[in-house]
């Protein structure tokens, strides 16, 4: 073909329609020098065409000559200088070979002669945010968010783009500010779509703006009863905040719309044994231990149960429910000290309750309640040294009242009661419903 159309070349010199074909023909064999040369006679012989400019622009992309590129477009922007497509492509081969202002130059001037073209906005935001100028770049993403010619789907990315460079620079206070901003138009805007709710929830989340993922989340369950993710979401979060009010007011409609959860069952009981209603709790714990969740959990579930039945002085069912969460977990340091503990304050398997302490500790060796447990072992063991060695330093770092009374035990056992007595009183003071340390002190 390329042969024939050469010969017809040299027999009607200066043709337009055979100089035409012949250069198409070249492209399709990825000849594009030749092809352009061809192109550059067809210029020469009949004057400059848009067509034409735009084949020798695309062929120096495929040679990859940015700067033969560059000035075919810009002889195009010449020819059509209102043609958004051109702008955009013009400002893109400028970014290429790093002339980024040239390329800010070019798209300002696309975005005053076509203001109401989302692309070109979006083109310069991008080379704003590149830039790493968000206070600019929001400007136009916030046109584009409110833009009711632009998809959701793309409004949908642009927000999910944001969250991700968020989260990779989270000490990025601009960027904070104008992503929240986004994201706000974007909830606001769309009061009837749950995924433009829970996408907002899950922003806040992440900046720890817990007041306002409630808000989203609240809204993403009106709208989408059975989103099972922001259930466990809003549960968690309103466990975390103690607002156990709202939580419980909550669980039935919960249970309805997400049946058999066991994420959503462990913090209802567990709001429910932190509120005093220890029997409804121990209820709803089990019915979280039944539901299907991952090993892991479901140890935690039986930690929290075996404390709740302890405190309902349920102590062979709470023994049963710590053995089960270390079936599951052997590691988990949490029952493991907690079950440590309440074998040894009831003077129970002593060796088995220092076997699972000194575990614990190895998992979580700067725990202050882990430290004062095997503390207290040792203090029923009567080795006072090892005791007084865990249990002050459990109370340096940052003991509770039930630690400080335990170090002014060991103290009244190593015969130094001035100490033991500084301690009680400390004890006392933390906690003043410990009325039986009054004894201790009057005794002192």
């Amino acid at each position: 073909m390329i042969e024939t159309l050469k010969f017809a070349d040299t027999k009607i010199p200066n043709d337009a329609d055979i100089m035409y074909f012949l250069a198409t023909s070249y492209s399709d064999q990825a000849m594009y020098a030749e092809s352009n040369d061809i192109y550059a006679r067809i210029i020469a012989v009949h004057g400059s065409d848009m067509q034409v400019h735009y084949q020798r622009y695309q062929n120096f992309t495929q040679l990859e000559d940015k700067e033969g590129a560059l000035k075919e477009l810009q002889i195009i922007f010449d020819l059509d200088p209102e043609n958004p497509a051109i702008l955009q492509s013009l400002g893109s081969q400028y970014i290429e070979m790093g002339q980024p202002e040239k390329a800010l130059e070019i798209y300002e001037k696309a975005l005053t002669v076509n203001p109401g073209r989302p692309e070109i906005k979006m083109a310069l935001a991008d080379l704003y945010i590149q830039q790493n100028q968000w206070e600019e770049a929001g400007k136009h993403l916030l046109d584009v968010m409110r833009d009711s010619t632009v998809e959701s789907k793309t409004k949908v990315e642009l927000v999910q783009f944001l969250m991700a460079t968020f989260v990779r620079d989270t000490e990025n206070i601009p960027l904070r500010e104008k992503t929240a901003e986004i994201i706000d138009v974007y909830a606001i805007e769309n009061p009837d779509d749950a995924a433009a709710q829970a996408l907002a929830a899950d922003f806040y989340l992440t900046i720890e703006d817990f007041d306002a993922a409630k808000v989203r989340l609240l809204e993403t369950i009106r709208l989408m009863p059975e989103n099972e993710p922001a259930w466990r979401q809003l549960i968690q979060l309103l466990y975390s905040q103690s607002d156990f009010d709202t939580l419980l007011g909550m669980r039935d409609e919960a249970e309805k719309n997400v049946p058999e959860d066991a994420f959503i069952r462990f913090f209802v009981g567990s709001a429910l044994t932190f509120t005093g209603e220890t029997d409804q709790g121990i209820t709803w714990l089990k019915l979280s231990t039944q539901a299907p969740a991952r090993g892991s959990f479901k140890s935690v579930v039986f930690g929290s149960l075996g404390d709740a039945l302890y405190t309902a002085d349920r102590k062979t069912e709470a023994w049963d429910a710590y053995e089960q969460s270390l079936v599951l977990d052997p590691n988990n340091a949490t029952a493991l000290n907690n079950y440590a503990y309440y074998l040894s304050t009831n003077n129970q398997e002593l060796e088995k309750a220092y076997e699972m302490s000194k575990k614990s500790l190895q998992i979580e060796p700067e725990n202050p309640s882990y430290l004062d447990t095997l503390g207290w072992i040792y203090y029923l063991k009567a080795d006072y040294n090892k005791a007084l060695e865990y249990i002050a330093s459990a109370a340096e770092k940052g003991g509770s009242a039930t630690v400080f009374e335990h170090l002014g035990d060991v103290y009244d056992k190593l015969g130094e009661e001035e100490k033991a007595q500084e301690w009680w009183e400390k004890s006392f003071d933390s906690d003043p419903e410990r009325i039986h340390l009054l004894e201790k002190l009057e005794l002192n």
